[in-house]
């Protein structure tokens, strides 16, 4: 069996500098604990790892207290989430993507005047829900909503994308509104990471025989990954989406592993990323049948 790494494969610059941030605080001295709010990336055994090196994962600002410290998480939080945070008086370390605060700031300038926010993406995703709370005027977030809603050419749209959505899906829906409503500002906040990944995801796509993402049950990642490939002619006959947690699958005869975030350790950051994770190693080692020592590399921000 031939396998084929993504190129790309490896964490993004926002995780990275994420992780990052949280290493350097877990390095400096602090009266209280060293919390995220929530999970600070969506990868569970980056998770384990630092909560076994005593980062206290809080799900709720109630739970902080004024001597703690508290890294906001990649995917970033909500306006009126961070205010509760900055209430508690615990020392705030802002790790979200810096591509994301991008847009979570473009979408509260853009939406200024009441402007009517149409946003592409997962609406129960916290980045999602973190942008969303960044808008003046209304906000419509789910597909589902945005298929079904009733615009109104003389109001002002603005028209914004989750970080990890696919931009030609986007694209399209840009150019399907443009002609409806002559009045919509249109916001580039797709990430250029995930635009390469997709790219890479195609041409892979094109040349082997199973096309395999790696990534966990909470990323958005994924679903990005394997839906454009399966539009192509002459793609692979089959795609799957595995889990290490959830089971193992048999690929095709070629495999091809595409993504976005890869592993971590402390001390290894993204320009390492590509080094190899014992777990992971074994989970494609049984969906493969390949040696258990082969290098691998997972696929994105909830990779294993």
């Amino acid at each position: 069996m031939d396998v084929i790494r993504a190129k790309t494969a490896g964490f993004c610059m926002g995780v990275g500098l994420a992780l990052q941030k949280l290493d350097t605080a877990l390095e400096q001295p602090c009266e209280g604990r060293t919390c995220t709010l929530g999970p600070i990336i969506h990868n569970p055994q980056v998770l384990a790892d630092y909560e076994a090196l005593g980062v206290f994962c809080a799900q709720d600002p109630s739970q902080l207290n004024a001597t703690d410290r508290v890294l906001i998480r990649a995917h970033g939080i909500t306006r009126q989430v961070e205010e509760a945070v900055r209430a508690t008086g615990a020392d705030v370390v802002d790790a979200t993507c810096p591509k994301v605060k991008r847009a979570q700031l473009a979408i509260e300038r853009a939406t200024r005047d009441g402007e009517e926010l149409l946003l592409f993406g997962e609406a129960d995703h916290p980045e999602v829900r973190g942008l969303v709370s960044y808008a003046h005027g209304p906000a419509h977030a789910s597909r589902a909503e945005l298929a079904a809603l009733h615009v109104d050419p003389e109001r002002s749209y603005v028209l914004a994308s989750q970080t990890t959505q696919d931009r030609s899906v986007f694209e399209q829906l840009e150019k399907e509104l443009r002609d409806r409503l002559p009045r919509l500002k249109v916001l580039a906040t797709i990430c250029d990471a995930t635009r390469e990944r997709q790219e890479e995801a195609r041409s892979i796509a094109a040349r082997v025989d199973a096309l395999v993402v790696v990534g966990g049950r909470q990323s958005g990642n994924p679903p990005v990954f394997l839906h454009p490939p399966s539009g192509r002619s002459g793609g692979p006959e089959r795609h799957q989406h595995l889990s290490y947690r959830t089971g193992r699958r048999t690929a095709g005869r070629r495999l091809c592993r595409q993504g976005a975030r890869g592993p971590h350790r402390r001390g290894f950051h993204a320009p390492q990323a590509h080094r190899r994770h014992p777990a992971m190693a074994g989970a494609v080692a049984g969906l493969t049948g390949l040696p258990r020592g082969t290098a691998v590399c997972p696929a994105d921000r909830a990779a294993l």
